[in-house]
């Protein structure tokens, strides 16, 4: 009986984690998948070919004092710690129908054969809460930046809770429009 419970505990889990990316936007030259996530947001990916060089990406995403200028949503910004290949930031997210967010995240950089890893990974007790302002409880994901001939081929991967209490009508707009938006944020300060 303990195997047979074990064995559907098992594939219940695989075949949670099976899922697969669903393309929801192709416009612009950037495309967002989504994938249920189990959480009230689905997961999100976004691609997208940045014409630019290695070196101006990576620091656009490495320093987080450049998101209020290409991230639609980017408040105030605060650094908490920083290393050479590592930032841990503190971001209020300005949004128009529900109460304000802020985020905690840490980011940092690896060296791969054909470019960078971006793995982050959100820290939601780095510093107290402020009133007013929910805390967004997770934030984890990764970008990859692939060297092209004509640019720099930039993937985010990303899971996300909003925290609080959002409309879900409103929940399953964002896991397609707030990354689409992010990239065009990003392509149109970098191009």
């Amino acid at each position: 009986m303990r195997l047979l419970l074990l064995s559907i505990v098992c594939c219940l889990c695989v075949t949670s984690y099976a899922q697969t990316w669903e393309l929801q936007k192709n416009e612009g030259g950037i495309k967002v998948w989504t994938r249920p996530s189990g959480r009230a947001m689905d997961d999100s990916k976004v691609t997208a070919l940045i014409k630019a060089d290695m070196d101006d990406v990576l620091d656009a995403l490495m320093n987080p004092l450049t998101y209020p200028k290409w991230q639609p949503k980017s408040g105030e910004v605060t650094i908490l710690s920083e290393s050479s290949s590592k930032t841990k930031y503190h971001m209020i997210v300005k949004t128009p129908v529900v109460a304000d967010r802020d985020v905690i995240v840490e980011i940092s950089q690896k060296k791969t054969s054909d470019g960078y890893t971006l793995p982050m990974t959100s820290d939601p007790d780095a510093i107290d809460e402020k009133e007013g302002i929910v805390r967004i409880p997770i934030y984890d994901g990764e970008y990859r930046l692939v060297q092209k001939s004509n640019g720099v081929e930039v993937t985010l991967e990303y899971s996300t809770d909003p925290g609080g209490n959002v409309p879900g009508w409103l929940l399953g707009n964002a896991a397609i429009k707030e990354p689409f938006e992010i990239f065009k944020g990003l392509k149109s300060y970098l191009e």
